[in-house]
């Protein structure tokens, strides 16, 4: 018995669309995770951005009017952040200052001294 194409047309119909749901589930996927990526700030550097944490009062530290209510938090930290959501400057990390472990002697050499000076202990 030889098949011919016109009997596969079933099976090969149902592969086709098979095919084309996945290939459209997949864009639909992808489009997502590119309008979710859009929103996130971009990465400039080898840091993460890290959204800093809001400041609110609670109730009981509100009070009745608007004028004996003080600012919380930095203005400029804020605006710092702010620019670096916007990828207009890139995050950065402040930098530890490590300090040398290693203390070098210093020492003063007796060749050059005059016979009366006393020579100095060693510095430490």
């Amino acid at each position: 018995m030889i098949f011919s194409p016109s009997d596969r047309v079933k099976t090969l119909k149902k592969s086709i669309v098979a095919s084309e749901a996945r290939t459209a589930e997949r864009k639909a996927r992808r489009r997502e995770a590119r309008e979710a990526k859009m929103s996130l700030p971009a990465t400039l550097s080898k840091h993460k951005f890290q959204e800093s944490e809001m400041e609110l009062k609670l109730t009981d530290e509100l009070t009745g009017n608007l004028r004996s209510l003080k600012p919380e938090g930095n203005l400029l930290e804020d605006r710092y952040k702010s620019l670096q959501k916007r990828n207009l400057i890139e995050t950065r990390v402040k930098a530890k200052i490590v300090k040398n472990p290693k203390k070098r002697k210093r020492l003063e050499k007796r060749n050059y001294k005059m016979p009366w000076e006393k020579p100095d202990p060693i510095k430490a």
